[in-house]
């Protein structure tokens, strides 16, 4: 089998669960705890139909490196014995519970099975795919982690339907980025839409998805800086994240809008294409720069400064390979310093 066929994970875009193709006495099922309150009855059949489960409660102090133990614990209590590595870990969940649970599968026996069933938008569009995993140190995102993909990916239409809007709506910023910045440029036929954002996603979930590992394949171990164009809006938006505990997918969408502000600072994005983005973007998704909203408070340099220079691409010159965008479908890669972002970002009125 060819290396690069290891992340190509097998991605099945299915109405209802995957009954028969899980073999359930040799798998574990780990689950959100979470996804129980969609009260959805299917959702609560596939999961009891697992002999061996676990649930555990999702969310970033999952990823604590300093609860790892206690929660590996509650794995290998409830894991079908004898251990093997031809066993799989079925993960039901979102981001939070996929990056912890794929650490796992990738430790385990030096590597057990592992199938993702994402549970949100943002997990089933994202994190998913592409084999990264990760838990945080001292405070600091995804600074312990594998690449370790899925050998199949479920996304259940069925299930990610059940989500409440709120969750479909956080996803946003990921189709966005995609739309942005993948081969296929379908922001292009995002552009086009007619029907709400609610009615048109599952059009471009697929693309999204595509156009993901179209990246990912020339680049799985980010080696290449060819990887990198996937961290579009992030830089900035896990600052925001970290700052003000604002949603991933909104942190990210936010992010995006200040990379395309200093894309066409720049000049590298035209302004007639930055008020096209910036339009589709605000009455296909109701989306709006937060620095425009009465409520937004922008922070200190220095608290800003802090979850910048903790991003764990910054190399040791204090640079950061940033994403800007010349066109749709045309991202480009510049390093810029942790002081160059910060000015930039005093200028967009983010921090003061």
């Amino acid at each position: 089998m060819n290396r690069l066929d290891l992340f190509r994970s097998q991605v099945v875009v299915t109405q209802d669960y995957p009954d028969e193709r899980i073999d359930r006495r040799q798998s574990l099922l780990v689950f959100d705890e979470a996804v129980q309150a969609l009260n959805d009855q299917k959702l609560t059949q596939f999961i009891e139909s697992f002999p061996y489960r676990v649930s555990l409660k999702a969310g970033e102090p999952l990823k604590d490196f300093k609860q790892f133990s206690k929660n590996l614990d509650l794995i290998l209590k409830a894991w079908p014995q004898p251990m093997s590595r031809d066993q799989s870990l079925v993960v039901l969940g979102g981001g939070s519970l996929g990056d912890f649970a794929g650490f796992v599968a990738s430790i385990l026996k030096r590597g057990v099975k592992l199938i993702q069933v994402p549970s949100t938008w943002l997990a089933a569009m994202d994190s998913a795919h592409g084999g990264k995993n990760g838990l945080n140190y001292d405070g600091v995102k995804n600074q312990l982690g594998t690449f370790y993909p899925a050998e199949s990916v479920f996304i259940v239409r069925d299930l990610l339907n059940a989500n409440p809007p709120e969750l479909r709506d956080q996803s946003y910023g990921e189709l966005i980025k995609m739309g942005l910045v993948g081969d296929s440029k379908f922001f292009k036929d995002l552009m086009m839409e007619k029907r709400e954002a609610s009615e048109f996603i599952w059009r471009f979930l697929t693309k999204c998805i595509e156009d993901k590992y179209t990246v990912i394949l020339q680049d799985p171990y980010e080696t290449k800086a060819i990887r990198q164009v996937l961290n579009f809006g992030h830089t900035f938006g896990h600052a925001l994240e970290a700052q003000f505990s604002w949603p991933h997918g909104d942190a990210v969408l936010q992010g995006i809008f200040f990379a395309l502000e200093w894309s066409r600072k720049r000049a590298e994005l035209s302004q007639p294409l930055f008020d096209q983005i910036h339009e589709t973007i605000a009455s296909k998704f109701d989306r709006v720069v937060a620095t425009e909203l009465k409520w937004y408070r922008p922070p200190s340099a220095k608290a800003m400064l802090k979850w910048l220079q903790a991003d764990k691409k910054i190399n040791e010159k204090g640079e950061i390979l940033f994403v800007f965008l010349r066109n749709i479908g045309k991202p480009v890669l510049q390093q810029v310093t942790v002081d160059e972002l910060l000015q930039e970002a005093k200028r967009q009125n983010w921090v003061k």
